[in-house]
């Protein structure tokens, strides 16, 4: 069964504490995009979990989400088979963009309907929180406000029409790093830019949407290559831009007709970066082909 996993980018990332557990609560509007790993899922007799990817750099065993969730799905149902899972990766790894979220995910859905839906969407949801916290979220896809831990989701209209582009530079970030120095930066509770973005979703307005994009983490890590391909896409055009997750891609939301700018500035970061791709907003997060 071959799916397409979509990434996602965050419209919105605000953290809005730290919980006793040692997780934080976070405030945030996410996004399924059109740029998808290819993920495809096969059932045989046996007792084995087998999992080949494309990008040497993406490990194939245990570490893999793909590979946890095929042992927490066959766990939880108890069923007795063999699981081969092949990936062929688009979305840059390490990137913020949930790329093995969404592998995770698809592996999740595709297990589920081969074994005859065995769970409903919400437990196979309940399942993929326990192999990452934007598994749920991949589950689903479209447009979602997300609370709590990243998990609690509430889905909101979708994101107007629009063309994002979407661009990675050759540094890496830690997320644990990341979270220290927000943690260390302070908390801001009072910030209404995801409530602003809904607005804006309500009334298909993609100016008040872009005009409030917002990430907690581009805020504190201020990382000069990350500013750099912001100020680029702003100024080819774009209406908004931002990182995404804990980094280090930027995406910049352009006008559905505005193809020459567009063009102009994925030519111009081209010139400098080998991971820029276009995309457009999608409803879902795993399709099966």
């Amino acid at each position: 069964m071959l799916l397409r996993a979509n990434a996602k980018i965050n419209l919105t990332l605000n953290i809005t504490g730290k919980l006793e557990n040692g997780y934080h609560s976070l405030d945030m509007i996410m996004q399924s995009v059109s740029l998808a790993d290819e993920v495809n899922v096969e059932l045989s007799q046996g007792s084995t979990i087998t999992l080949k990817v494309d990008a040497p750099e993406v490990p194939s065993d245990e570490r893999n989400t793909a590979y946890k969730a095929a042992m927490l799905f066959l766990k939880e149902s108890g069923i007795k088979r063999s699981v081969d899972i092949s990936i062929k990766k688009n979305i840059p790894s390490q990137a913020g963009l949930a790329g093995g979220s969404a592998d995770a995910a698809a592996v999740l859905v595709a297990l589920n309907s081969l074994c005859g839906n065995a769970f409903s969407e919400s437990r196979i949801c309940e399942i993929g929180g326990q192999v990452g916290a934007d598994v749920p979220f991949c589950i689903l896809g479209g447009t979602h406000h997300a609370t709590g831990t990243g998990t609690t989701l509430e889905r909101v209209e979708d994101l107007p029409d629009c063309q994002i582009l979407i661009c990675k530079p050759y540094i890496s970030v830690s997320t644990q790093a990341a979270y220290k120095m927000c943690d260390d930066f302070g908390v801001d509770v009072e910030r209404k830019n995801s409530k602003n973005v809904i607005d804006g979703l309500k009334t298909g307005n993609l100016y008040t949407v872009s005009s409030n994009l917002y990430n907690k983490f581009d805020e504190v890590l201020d990382l000069a290559e990350v500013r750099s391909i912001r100020e680029t896409m702003l100024l080819y055009g774009a209406m908004g831009a931002l990182m995404s997750g804990s980094g280090p891609t930027v995406y910049g939301i352009f006008s559905p007709n505005d193809n020459d700018s567009l063009s102009m500035c994925k030519t111009r970061l081209e010139q400098k970066y080998d991971m820029v791709y276009i995309a457009k907003p999608e409803k879902t997060g795993c399709v099966i082909e």
